[in-house]
This record gives structure tokens, sequence and C-alpha cells, in this order.
């Protein structure tokens, strides 16, 4: 195994003392969660390891290996995918190499209850139709 290292948690996260990524200055790092743990690693510049997503998008037809240029990589066996499919293997192959990360975003607005929404109908209904003023504005030449 390796050297053992003691972290703190905080509020902001786990964090390690510098020393103890001593060599890695200067090297961009990656983090790696699997099933036995997280890694902490200079991130890879090679090639990602071929998973099935990737593997069936190949045989399909529709992934091309950069180092090949343009040309298709396809597989013994034709195989027929969905549209459905093929989005659902795309994506996955994007969360794999890290270049999809789906993010929770708050409400714009917090939703509105019926009450708030009748009166809100109440107050917007008085007057004339929005169309109306907007074709009157256009013939008098706003």
């Amino acid at each position: 195994m390796g050297r053992e290292i003691k972290g703190e948690m905080t509020p902001e996260g786990l964090v390690i003392p510098r020393s103890a990524l001593e060599g890695w200055r200067d090297v961009e790092l990656e983090i790696v969660q699997d099933e036995h743990g997280i890694v902490i690693r200079p991130k890879s510049a090679g090639p990602a390891e071929p998973t099935k997503a990737r593997e069936v998008l190949r045989e399909a037809g529709l992934l091309y290996r950069t180092d090949l240029g343009t040309r298709p990589v396809t597989g013994t066996h034709p195989v027929n995918l969905t549209s459905q499919q093929e989005h659902e293997l795309s994506i996955q192959a994007l969360r794999e190499d890290g270049l999809l990360v789906e993010m929770e975003r708050p409400a714009i607005q917090p939703p509105v209850s019926e009450e708030e929404r009748a009166e809100l109908a109440r107050k917007l209904s008085v007057g004339r139709p929005l169309s109306e003023i907007i074709i009157e504005e256009r013939e008098a030449g706003w």
C-alpha cells in the first residue's frame, strides 16, 4: 500500500496537508472514487480505458477513436441501437470521462401556491389584452 496521511474534515471538505502530496506540486491532480475508496492521483494524459458504453457506441459506428483520425472503428457484429439507447450510452461515456457533470440548480423562483396564482390572475386580468396593445403600437410605428 502507501503511507498513511492525516487529513481533517472541515465545512469546506477534506483537507490534506500539501506536504503529503510532495512531488506533485506542479502536476494536475484528479480525484477518482471507486468501490474501495477515493484515489487522488496525477491526472492521466492518455486515453481513458474503454468502457462497455464506449465499446457499444464504437460497435454501432457512433464513436470514433481520436488516434485514428475520422475513420470509424467498428466491431465485427452489427449493433442496432435505438436513439434512446444511443443517447443514454453517450451520456454514460461522457460521465465516465469526466466531461459531463450534472449539477443541481435551485429553482429560479419558488413555487407559487394556488391562492397566490389566483390572486395574481385577478390582478393581471384587468385592462385590455396585451396582444391588442402590441398591435396598436406596431400600427403607430413604435
